[in-house]
């Protein structure tokens, strides 16, 4: 009986020359509109270099110092850093030596040039932007509250995970 349906709906199919095209042209057409779009997307890749950047501390920021030191160890290592003087660091993000300058004083600025790749930039901003926000949290809350220091320490190292 399967058979019977299935030969009988198989016939209806083929004399019906809309179902043939939806059931299968649009499958074909789809299909290779995806491989043009998407069939070499892992052909290209690029393997990340550390972002080179010169670090200028004014100031001793251990939480900083320590941050730093993560993001530039190991094998996939996602800064480079140069520790030196703002004119040295200067002289060198002119030359294209460097992507970007982090100047720890009281607060972290970063400086860019205009050649810099904005990938690098974004990236570098972010990590100097998310230390500042989180370590303005943390102060204003060891003024007003420090024995809510440790709970809100946990709940930052639970987002990390």
């Amino acid at each position: 009986m399967f058979f019977h349906k299935y030969k009988y709906g198989l016939l209806q199919t083929i004399r019906n020359k809309e179902l043939v095209f939806w059931a299968l042209g649009f499958t074909i057409i789809l299909g290779t509109f995806f491989y043009a779009a998407f069939g070499n997307v892992y052909e290209n890749d690029e393997v990340f270099e550390a972002i080179p950047v010169a670090v200028v501390e004014n100031v001793q920021d251990d939480g900083f110092t320590q941050l730093l030191s993560e993001l530039s160890q190991g094998e996939d290592k996602m800064l480079a850093l140069n520790n030196t003087d703002k004119e040295k660091a200067e002289e060198m993000l002119g030359n294209g030596d460097v992507e970007a300058i982090i100047t720890v004083d009281e607060s972290i600025t970063l400086s860019i040039n205009s050649t810099s790749n904005n990938i690098s930039v974004s990236i570098v901003g972010s990590i100097v932007n998310e230390y500042n926000t989180k370590s303005e949290l943390f102060e204003e809350i060891a003024k007003t509250n420090p024995e809510k220091l440790p709970q809100a320490i946990e709940a930052m190292n639970v987002n990390i995970d």
